[in-house]
């Protein structure tokens, strides 16, 4: 019995092992990753943020709610006493440049800009008929996106969401404000089932934040 027991707790440890993705979220540090791993503060950061978002990746997908949103708003850690900006958003929440919808696609590029979302829509879809898209730069350099706004536009775009649709729960901020709307709840009464569909977060990116004004 007692080999039982313990084969069983054996194997249990292994399955959880083998499957901690179920239950760990998959982060990814954009773009000022190098500065992120060079930086001690943002290891210990980083670690004290894996549970939390863990649980803000079950939270989204069920009926509890999580205090940290998953939509690229900025927010704050202290880690041994510094604050620290940082922004979590779940690339479900993103316009993805591979599978976005063409309503999806073209209303993107008419709030980006309303005189070459045309031009820009089509340079997208020869792209698309070469194959995946893997680097969002490659598709701001396509439609002629200044350097100075490329940052700006490249946070409202993934190319690994693997959705033709928003997730209406984590639909970036900087998205929902191009759409002209203060809150998603807001953009997603107007727009519904046109530009969301709800879907499991797999993947969260962080990034550090602009530090924001006290209140």
């Amino acid at each position: 019995m007692v080999f039982v027991l313990v084969s069983l707790a054996l194997l249990l440890s292994l399955y959880v092992a083998a499957n901690q993705s179920i239950f760990l979220p998959q982060l990814s540090l954009k773009r000022i990753a190098g500065d992120i791993r060079a930086d001690g503060e943002w290891d210990a950061a980083l670690a004290q943020l894996r549970p939390q978002i863990g649980d803000a990746m079950l939270s989204a997908t069920g009926d509890e709610t999580s205090t940290l949103p998953l939509d690229g708003t900025p927010e704050r850690i202290v880690v041994a006493g510094e604050v620290l900006w940082f922004s979590a958003q779940d690339v479900g929440g993103l316009v993805d440049l591979n599978m976005a919808s063409p309503l999806l696609m073209r209303a993107f590029l008419e709030r980006l800009d309303p005189s070459k979302s045309g031009a820009r829509f089509e340079a997208l879809t020869e792209r698309r008929a070469q194959g995946p898209i893997q680097d969002i730069g490659e598709v701001l350099e396509l439609w002629g996106i200044a350097e100075a706004d490329a940052p700006a536009v490249a946070r409202r775009l993934t190319v690994a969401s693997g959705s033709a649709f928003l997730n209406p729960e984590t639909v970036s901020h900087d998205l929902t404000e191009l759409f002209g709307f203060e809150d998603k709840d807001a953009f997603v009464a107007a727009h519904g089932a046109r530009y969301f569909r709800r879907a499991k977060i797999r993947r969260v990116v962080i990034e550090k934040a602009v530090p924001q004004d006290e209140f």
